[in-house]
């Protein structure tokens, strides 16, 4: 786990970042577990067993939902493979959340379509494919991949 919000739980993040809204980007199940298998897949040694991530994944989710609960009005979640199908009517939801005026679609549009970003710096961009997701995986590479995981 990173050091930084990552580490913090949940229910404290409205307190430390007082009147701020929170977007927060949810991924198919299959696309993290697939990314995180390939990203971690030569560090993990042996046998991880269920007892092992239980309590991280209610530290992890047990807060998130106290926070949800609380502060849905200050939370928006996005989702990552509509915003790769279709990143301007996702992009167009995020500012009446935000309270600010929309630049026109043109604006956007221009902008989702540029390597550049708005410094002028050319993006760095990870050798996966961009916009790659489980679900144009073939079937039976998924598979392999979960038989693995359960090897």
């Amino acid at each position: 786990m990173n050091p930084g919000i990552d580490a913090m739980d949940w229910v404290w993040l409205p307190r430390v970042f007082k009147g701020t809204k929170f977007i927060f980007i949810k991924r198919n199940q299959k696309d993290t577990y697939a990314s995180y298998y390939h990203a971690d897949k030569d560090s993990v040694r042996g046998v991880v067993t269920e007892r092992v991530y239980s309590p991280m994944a209610a530290w992890i989710w047990g807060s998130f939902f106290d926070f949800w609960k609380h502060n849905q009005a200050r939370a928006m979640i996005i989702n990552y493979d509509k915003m790769i199908d279709n990143p301007l009517e996702e992009i167009s939801r995020i500012w009446p959340f935000l309270g600010v005026t929309a630049p026109p679609d043109e604006v956007i549009t221009s902008m989702i379509k540029t390597p550049e970003n708005t410094a002028g710096k050319e993006l760095a961009y990870r050798k996966m494919e961009f916009g790659k997701k489980a679900k144009d995986e073939p079937e039976e590479e998924i598979r392999r991949i979960e038989q693995e995981a359960h090897e």
